[in-house]
Parts: structure tokens; sequence; C-alpha cells
């Protein structure tokens, strides 16, 4: 529910509903974020979690969910936002007659708008204008604003405007991006909402049906977090869960997954999108995906091509030859350092979600796919590389250096992740994210 329940009748209601559940349940109530949990909106909502008493001890503790963004890693509206050459003509605003453009907009911050410009009267600044044309401009480096069933509230310029030029036209949040916004599968979910949809029986255009049927739903990556965390307390209990989706190991929330799952009841896809985890500001590349580089026991160096040379940060010019398999040589373009996030997509044992990890890179153009040196980790940061079928418990495929005496001169405990034949594409390959924002120019 919206957080405002707390202050309807100084919170007389919710105490009321909370107060007949907590007759037979312990109870728990929190208001979320739902960015920071990889859903790009500034939704926030009020969630209300009860455990039968007859099923757990009086000193259960629950725990909620953390979330996977933070004040320095968030996902934006530029995140989800579709192209403007993709964006249907009946979306664009002709450029505003008398708009006020903020000279100083509000500073960036996680989870929250950040508006540009108003388009009503000034002296009626709560005005949001109509759906059609709404007053408020925002920026699309804040967050995604709670949309509207009508699809009104706000609005904002081209992705190609900066900060001191003029906004000029202005557009709505299209189909794609409202599916995204909730991380929601597109395919799937467009072709549910069309399967219900009735023009005549409505009495709404198929828009605002979606937007409706977005807006009553919790977004996904949130949802899931919510259902794991509750089907752990359940675990805890020895109670069995009767939700197909938290408890398929693949499901986990926020996971740049490799398996994706149809529910068998709505035919949706769940996680909505493999890479729903990348939405962040600290993600690199234009457009945000995973990486996946191929483990390489013959290169010196972790190469990448010169695409990634803005992700890389205290930058050298590149001395470096390389042998290629055909005899031939390659030269290094720039050599610099890179944080990334190795993802654990084969749910390895004793290893979290993601681990971080900085590691020297070098470009070379024409490279094609990246490769990441084997060598390097184990020459150069003490790792052992170890290789199973997981024929026994603890079993682990990936790089990792022990907690001994001899390892700690590298550095402490730590285990890369590694994934065999990740979608067909053969071999071992490490998976990760790119954590540094690209900053043009940057050294």
């Amino acid at each position: 529910m919206v957080p405002s329940v707390e202050q309807v009748n100084d919170g007389a209601e919710l105490q009321l509903v909370l107060g007949t559940l907590s007759e037979h349940y312990i109870v728990h109530h929190k208001v979320l974020e739902v960015w920071q949990y990889g859903d790009p909106t500034t939704r926030q909502r009020l969630f209300i979690i009860g455990f039968r008493k007859d099923h757990f001890p009086s000193d259960f503790t629950w725990e909620w969910p953390k979330g996977i963004f933070n004040e320095e890693e968030y996902p934006t509206a530029r995140d989800i936002a579709v192209s403007d050459d993709e964006v249907p003509t009946t979306y664009w605003r002709k450029p505003i007659e008398g708009l006020y453009q903020f000279k100083y907009p509000r500073e960036l911050e996680p989870g929250r708008i950040q508006p540009i410009g108003f388009a009503g009267d000034a002296e009626r600044p709560r005005e949001m204008g109509p759906s059609k044309n709404p007053n408020w401009i925002h920026s699309w480096d804040g967050g995604l604003s709670c949309q509207l069933s009508t699809n009104g509230g706000s609005r904002r310029p081209s992705l190609a405007w900066k900060e001191g030029q003029p906004i000029g036209r202005t557009r709505l949040t299209v189909p794609l991006e409202t599916l995204r916004a909730a991380s929601l599968d597109e395919e799937s979910y467009m072709a549910l909402a069309r399967k219900h949809f009735a023009r005549k029986s409505l009495g709404m255009s198929f828009g605002m049906w979606l937007h409706e049927l977005v807006n009553l739903g919790v977004p996904v990556s949130t949802g899931i977090a919510l259902d794991q965390a509750i089907h752990l307390a359940l675990q805890s209990a020895r109670t069995e869960s009767t939700d197909h989706c938290a408890e398929r190991e693949c499901l986990r929330a926020f996971s740049a997954l490799h398996e994706l799952d149809v529910d068998p009841d709505d035919r949706l896809i769940y996680p909505s999108d493999k890479g729903s985890a990348c939405l962040s500001r600290g993600v690199g590349l234009s457009n945000p995906k995973m990486q996946c580089d191929l483990g390489d026991t013959g290169a010196s160096s972790h190469l990448q091509e010169t695409e990634f040379n803005p992700t890389l940060y205290e930058t050298q010019p590149s001395k470096s030859t390389f042998h290629t398999a055909g005899e031939g040589t390659i030269s290094g373009d720039i050599q610099g350092k890179q944080d990334i996030s190795v993802l654990n997509l084969d749910h390895q044992p004793g290893c979290p979600d993601s681990v971080e990890h900085t590691r020297t890179v070098t470009t070379v153009a024409g490279l094609g796919p990246s490769l990441w040196s084997l060598e390097t980790e184990f020459r150069d940061h003490g790792y052992d590389i170890h290789l199973t079928h997981g024929y026994r418990p603890g079993d682990i495929t990936g790089m990792y250096r022990p907690d001994t005496p001899e390892a700690s001169r590298f550095g402490p405990e730590s285990f890369l992740p590694m994934v065999y034949d990740f979608e067909g594409h053969g071999g071992w390959q490490v998976p990760y994210l790119i954590k540094r924002l690209i900053r043009s120019g940057s050294s």
C-alpha cells in the first residue's frame, strides 16, 4: 500500500490493521523504496509481512531483504529509456511556449526525480496539468516518477538533451518503459495485457489499461526479493512454501540470470530481464549488460576491445604485443584498472551472489570476444584455478585464493566464480558487471 497510509488519521487505520493481524500473526511492516531492489522508479510502498504464531516461535526474527543498489550505484530513468527514434510520434510534444526552465536543477539523488522545467502557472506549482501535456519536465538522469494510469504527471526531453541546453520537444513514457520500470518481461506481459483488453467494456485505451495493470502490481525485482526472504523464513520454521517462484533457486532476484523460467499459470517470464541487475549508474556501457569473458590459460593479460576504454581508470598507453593463434600479432591500445562485480550465476557453494573485484585490463582494437587471463590471476594475485563437475558437495568452479599465510601476501581469502558452457558457447567463462561509470576523457 502507499506509505501515506501512515499519516491518515495519524495512522489509526494502519494500527487497527496491524493490531487485528497481531492476534494470530507475528507482524512486521516497513516502507521499501523499490529502486534499491532493482526496479528503477521512485515508487515507495508499505509492506506488511505476517508469520503465523502457531508455526513460528515467539522470538522469531524477521530480516527484510537487503537492496542491491545504494547511494553510489543506483538505477535511473535513462537505464530503461527507449531510444528517441523508436518513440511513436503520438508520444512526442512540441516545444513549450512560456516554459520555465530551471537554471540550477536539483542535484541528483538515488531514487528521486530531477525536475528541470515547469510548463504550468508558476504560482500554482503543485498542479500536474493535463495527462496529455503534464506540467512537470523531469531529466532522464533522475529516477522515473510513479506513473499515473493516464500516463500523466511528467514528461522528459530527448535523450540527447544536456543541462544548460534549451529543452525543446518533450515526450511521455512509452509502454515498454512502463514495463521495464516494474522489471516486467516486455513480450510476455504485453501478450497478457492484450489478451484481457476489451476497449468497449473497459472504457479506456490499451495504454491506459497497461498502466492500470502495472500500477496495481508489485514491481518484480522487489516482489521476488520479498518472496525469497519469506521462503527462507518458512524453511527456518520447517514450513513448506507454496510459492513455486520463490523456491526455484534459479530465480534469485537481481542476478543476471542465464536461465529464465515461465510461470505455468500466467505464462509470464520471471524475473523479467536478465539484464535487470545491470540497471545502475555504476555500469559503464551505454547499453548496460552483463559481460562474459572467456577464461584463457594462454592470455598473459586480461584483454578487451577498445570500446571498453572509457570503463578504465589510471590508464596509460600500452606497449604490449600479443601473439595470436594464427601466428600473427596484435598490439595493445591502453592499459588501466577496471572495477567489476563477478556474478555467481551457478550459485557456487559458500559464495555470495556477486564478488567485488578490481583488475588490470589491456584493450586491443579488433580483438573480438574478451579474454579473461587465468594466468594473470594465478601468477599475480595468488588464485588457484578450480574446474570441477560438482560431483561432491562443496566442489567449486572458479578462482580461489585461500586464507593461508602463503596466500596472504597476495590479499585476503577470495573466490571468483566461473560458469561452464554459458548459453551453449562452450569453455569456462567469467560473468560480471562493470561498475565504473563512463567519464569522457577520464584517466
